[in-house]
């Protein structure tokens, strides 16, 4: 995707180290593929980017080298076609004040000079006063909607007062309706209350009654509850005695477990493991992508931790041994030159490597030597 996106800006003269300069982010957008219409919007941003008053003036700066005028010469200096040279300096020259004599003015070799500035000047500057025109045009417009909303605002707010005047009144007639009303009431109230009075008394007396057979029966209700409650707490800690045990017992398995563990990884470190593999010559600064020899050893490792090896099976000629207690790491690997390498990384930041024949007896060394650190 990327040398497409370059030859694509090869076809426009342009380099993609200025593309990513202007926009960070096209590589990144490469790499999930890049679309004709985004090659489109990131060209269209960049260039009207540079579509400014000062990033023209220092483009013709350059053509200029460095004059505050320029002529037709220099413009042939650019890459823009016959005509647009043409175009662009019959309008500067209608643009180029004369000299003092009213004569134009011209260069040594007699071209005609013309006054980039002031053409600049015209073209980006002009329509900066036709953008204030319409900014002014579209604030006097808000600000003529705003006093309509403003002026309806208020007759809302005269609306409601006359509303709310219109409702105090006949809250001060419902006021004194009600007034009169409760007058009645309470005169009515009044001879109610003595009928009633009569008749609480007798119903007090039913309600005494009442009373005396409820709270016999909520006495007896409540030894009920008492007794409920206390098998309920005795069945309680007959659960927890039981899941006590349960634990207790859970543990026990755990410690058994753990015991026969660490029984067996002392009868395997107790058997070792002895065998013919291949080991790369040199560990210090060696990696997987390092060349060196490799030489056939017979390696052994027992009870003590220490992975010995020989140069034969025999088992006299001792070329090395690794204490793996003082190895921070192993792990299974290839070696460019050999498949089915066991890795080991040393404490003094040197990599051992040995090789095996096949990945099972790789996998069964590793199991091996990770006995010895691994508890």
């Amino acid at each position: 995707m990327e040398s497409e996106f370059k030859a694509c800006l090869q076809t426009i003269d342009m380099a993609y180290e200025e593309i990513v300069e202007k926009a960070p982010e096209v590589p990144e957008l490469l790499k999930d593929g890049f679309s004709m219409e985004q090659f489109v919007d990131t060209l269209g941003t960049i260039f009207k980017e540079q579509d400014t008053y000062e990033y023209s003036l220092e483009c013709f700066k350059m053509l200029a080298d460095g004059k505050d005028t320029i002529t037709a010469a220099d413009l042939n200096r650019s890459d823009l076609e016959a005509e647009d040279i043409d175009f662009l300096e019959e309008l500067m020259s209608s643009l180029t004040q004369p000299n003092e004599k009213g004569a134009r003015r011209r260069s040594l070799t007699g071209a005609p000079v013309l006054d980039y500035t002031q053409f600049l000047q015209e073209v980006y500057l002009g329509k900066a006063s036709a953008a204030a025109e319409e900014e002014a045009r579209l604030k006097a417009e808000a600000e003529a909607e705003e006093q309509r909303q403003l002026d309806e605002e208020e007759e809302e707010r005269e609306r409601e007062r006359a509303e709310r005047e219109e409702k105090e009144r006949a809250e001060r007639e419902a006021a004194k309706a009600e007034e009169r009303k409760a007058k009645e009431e309470a005169e009515e109230a009044a001879r109610k209350a003595a009928e009633e009075a009569r008749l609480a008394a007798e119903e007090a007396k039913r309600k005494a009654e009442e009373a005396k057979l409820a709270a016999e029966a909520e006495e007896k209700k409540r030894k009920e509850e008492e007794a409920a409650r206390i098998a309920a707490e005795e069945e309680r800690k007959r659960k927890e005695e039981e899941e006590k045990e349960l634990q207790r017992l859970q543990r026990e398995k755990e410690l058994e477990e753990e015991r026969k563990r660490k029984e067996e990884i002392a009868r395997k470190r107790k058997e070792g493991k002895q065998g013919m593999l291949y080991k790369k010559g040199g560990t210090k600064g060696s990696s997987v992508f390092s060349r060196a020899n490799w030489n056939l050893r017979f390696f052994s490792v027992g009870e003590d931790g220490v992975l010995k090896y020989y140069k034969d099976d025999s088992g006299k000629d001792l070329k090395g041994e690794i204490a793996l207690s003082e190895c921070k790491a192993f792990r299974l690997g290839n070696h460019r030159e050999r498949l089915n390498c066991v890795l080991f990384e040393l404490r003094n930041g040197e990599t051992f490597f040995m090789s095996a024949e096949s990945e099972a007896e790789a996998e069964a060394w590793l199991a091996v030597v990770k006995l010895y650190v691994d508890e």
